[in-house]
C-alpha cells in the first residue's frame, strides 16, 4: 500500500484541484487569443501613428488590469461573469499594455502607452508629451469639433455610444492640453463606478485616447498594496534572519570539521545560474513602474535587475548554500537514505532505479501539493475573508518578457530553495533533536513564506495561508519518499499553480506557451523516471558514500 501511496495521493490531488479551480479562477483572463509578441506588433503600428520612433524607444510589455473594477466585483463570481460579456466593462478588465520610453531621458512620463485587448483590438493609445515641450494653447471650443469628429470616425471597444460630459484643460508654460471626457453607460450594475472615453489633445494636436473608470462620488481608489508591502518586508526579514543565523551555525560546524562545502558549492552555483536567468526574464516586469532619478527606461530596468540580484538572489543563494551544508551535516546520520537519489543526480548518475523512482514519485505527487494550496485557502474563500485574484503566477506568465518560461525557471528555484532550507535544514535539524512537532510547525511556517507556490487568491495573507498548505504537503512527500521527490513535487506544484488557472481562458496561439511550459517539464520527468526504473539498478546508501565530515562526526560519536 505504501508503494502506491504517492500515486494515489497525486490522483486524488488532481481531482481535488480540478474541482476547486473554478472557485479560484474568476478573475483570470477570458478569451485571450493573442500572444505578447502579437500584442507588441499591434501596439508598434499604433505608436508609429502617434509619432513615436518605435525603433529608438525602449518598450516594455506588461499585463494591465483594472484595479477599480477588480475591487468592485471582488468575491462576486456572477457579477464578474456578467461583466466579461458587457460591451463597456468587458474590454476594460484586462489587456496587454505596451509602454514606450524615450532613450536618454528620465523614465517618466513615458513616450507613449498602447493597450491591446484579449482579442487583439486596440483599447487605448496615448502619446504623452513632456512638460517642457511646447505647442499651441487653443481653447476648448476650438478643439471640440476635432474631438467629436475623432469619436465619430471609429468604434472604440469598451466605449460604445460615448456622450461628451466635460472638458479638463491643463495649462502649462509652453502649451495648453485638453482632455475631452465622453461618458459611456454600461449594461450591468457597477455600483458607484462610472466609465469614460477620454480624447487627449497636447496643444492643438490629437495625442490619442484612453479608457478610464472612477468613482461617481469622487473618492480616490484605495488598493491593497499596504498588506503586500508588509508581507514583502516580512519575507526579506525572514530571508536575512535565516541567513545570519545559519551562517553562524555553519561557521561553527565548519571550524569543528562537521560541515562540508563541496556539494553545497555545486548547489550554490546552480542557484546563482538560474537566478541570473530569472533576472533577465523578469527584468522588464520588475523595472516597470520604478523610477531612478534621471535614468531612462532601459537603464532603470538594468538597475532594477541588479538590485534584485544583489539584495534578493545573492542572499537567497547564500542561504541555500549554508542551509545545505548545515542540513547535510545533521541529516545524513538519520536520513542518509533520503539523500541518496539527490546525491546521484549531483554526481550526474541519473539513469538508475533509485533516481527514477524518486523522480516519478515527485512528478505524481505534484498535483497533491498544488491541491493542498487550494484546500488551505478554501475556508477563507468561503467565509468571504479572501477572494479570487490574478495571482503572481498569472502576472509573471502574462507580464514578464520570458512568459511561461519564466514560470519554469522560478519553479526550479523554489524547488531547490525549499528542499535545502525547509526540508533538509530546518526539518532535519529539529527532527534530529527529537523535536518533531516543533520542526514540522516551523518548517511549514518558513515554507509558507519561502516556497513560492502561486495562489490565485487575495489578500496576500490568504496567499500565505494557502502556501502553508503546499509546504505541509511537500513535507509529507519528503517523509513518505526522499528529498529529490519532495523537491520535484514542489517544482511540479509551482508549475501547476502558476499555469493551470490561466489555461481555460486561453485560445488560439496564446495557448501554446503555457501548455508547453506545463506539459513538457512534467513529461520529461516522467520519461527520465521510467528510463531510470527500467535499469533496475539501485543506488544504495553506504558508509563509503558519506562525506568526510560526516564520517568524522560518526567516529566522534562512536568514541563517545
Amino acid at each position: 500500500m505504501r508503494r502506491w501511496g504517492l500515486p494515489l495521493a497525486g490522483l486524488l490531488g488532481l481531482l481535488v484541484y480540478g474541482a476547486l479551480l473554478p472557485l479560484y479562477r474568476t478573475v483570470q483572463p477570458e478569451g485571450l487569443s493573442i500572444t505578447r509578441s502579437e500584442a507588441r506588433q499591434a501596439a508598434d503600428v499604433e505608436a508609429r501613428v502617434l509619432g513615436v520612433d518605435v525603433d529608438r524607444a525602449f518598450a516594455v510589455t506588461t499585463w494591465e488590469n483594472s484595479d477599480i473594477l477588480e475591487k468592485e466585483f471582488r468575491g462576486d463570481a456572477a457579477r464578474w461573469r456578467a461583466a466579461t460579456h458587457d460591451p463597456v466593462v468587458g474590454p476594460r478588465l484586462g489587456g496587454y499594455k505596451v509602454t514606450y520610453y524615450r532613450p536618454g531621458l528620465d523614465k517618466f512620463p513615458p513616450w507613449a502607452e498602447v493597450v491591446v485587448g484579449v482579442d487583439g483590438k486596440l483599447l487605448w493609445a496615448l502619446r504623452r508629451l513632456r512638460a517642457e515641450e511646447t505647442g499651441a494653447s487653443p481653447s476648448a471650443d476650438a478643439l471640440r469639433p476635432k474631438a467629436d469628429a475623432f469619436v465619430r470616425s471609429r468604434s472604440f471597444p469598451g466605449a460604445p455610444s460615448p456622450v461628451l460630459e466635460d472638458v479638463r484643460p491643463t495649462v502649462l508654460r509652453g502649451r495648453t492640453d485638453h482632455l475631452f471626457r465622453y461618458r459611456v453607460a454600461p449594461g450591468i450594475p457597477t455600483g458607484g463606478v462610472v466609465f469614460y472615453l477620454g480624447v487627449q489633445f497636447a496643444g492643438g494636436d490629437l495625442a490619442g485616447w484612453i479608457l478610464a473608470e472612477e468613482y461617481a462620488d469622487g473618492r480616490s481608489f484605495r488598493g491593497d498594496s499596504g498588506g503586500n508591502v508588509m508581507i514583502a518586508f516580512l519575507r526579506f526579514g525572514l530571508l536575512f534572519a535565516l541567513l545570519i543565523g545559519l551562517v553562524a551555525v555553519f561557521l561553527k560546524k565548519y571550524h569543528a570539521g562537521e560541515a562540508g562545502v563541496e556539494t553545497a558549492g555545486v548547489v550554490f552555483a546552480v542557484m546563482i545560474a538560474f537566478c541570473l536567468v530569472a533576472d533577465v526574464l523578469l527584468a522588464t516586469l520588475t523595472g516597470y513602474g520604478t523610477g531612478l532619478g534621471s535614468l531612462d527606461g532601459r537603464w532603470t530596468t538594468f538597475a532594477s535587475a541588479g538590485f534584485r540580484f544583489l539584495f534578493y538572489d545573492l542572499p537567497l543563494s547564500l542561504l541555500v548554500f549554508v542551509a545545505w551544508s548545515v542540513g547535510e551535516s545533521v541529516a545524513r546520520e538519520r536520513w542518509g537514505a533520503r539523500l541518496a537519489s539527490f546525491d546521484a543526480v549531483l554526481k550526474r548518475d541519473v539513469r538508475n532505479a533509485t533516481v527514477g523512482g524518486a523522480i516519478l514519485s515527485g512528478a505524481v505527487a505534484a498535483p497533491a501539493v498544488a491541491a493542498a494550496t487550494l484546500l488551505a485557502g478554501l475556508p477563507l474563500l468561503l467565509s468571504g475573508e479572501a477572494w479570487p485574484a490574478l495571482g503572481n503566477g498569472s502576472v509573471i506568465v502574462l507580464g514578464s518578457s520570458g512568459g511561461a518560461l519564466t514560470g519554469v525557471v522560478l519553479a526550479f528555484l523554489d524547488a531547490l530553495a525549499g528542499a535545502s532550507v525547509v526540508l533538509l535544514c530546518i526539518l532535519g535539524s529539529f527532527w534530529r533533536k527529537g523535536r518533531i512537532a516543533a520542526g514540522v510547525v516551523l518548517a511549514v511556517a518558513v515554507g509558507a513564506l519561502t516556497i513560492g507556490i502561486p495562489s490565485p487568491v487575495g489578500p496576500t495573507t490568504a496567499g500565505i495561508a494557502a502556501g502553508a498548505g503546499g509546504a505541509a504537503a511537500a513535507i509529507a512527500v519528503f517523509l513518505a519518499s526522499d528529498l529529490l521527490a519532495a523537491a520535484l513535487s514542489i517544482f511540479g506544484a509551482v508549475l501547476i499553480s502558476g499555469l493551470a488557472p490561466l489555461l481555460p481562458g486561453l485560445a488560439g496561439p496564446a495557448r501554446v506557451g503555457p501548455y508547453l511550459a506545463l506539459l513538457v517539464p512534467l513529461a520529461v520527468l516522467v520519461v527520465v523516471g521510467v528510463a531510470g526504473l527500467a535499469t533496475r539498478r539501485r543506488v544504495e546508501y553506504s558508509y563509503d558514500d558519506l562525506a568526510p565530515h560526516v564520517k568524522r562526526i560518526m567516529e566522534r560519536e562512536r568514541i563517545k
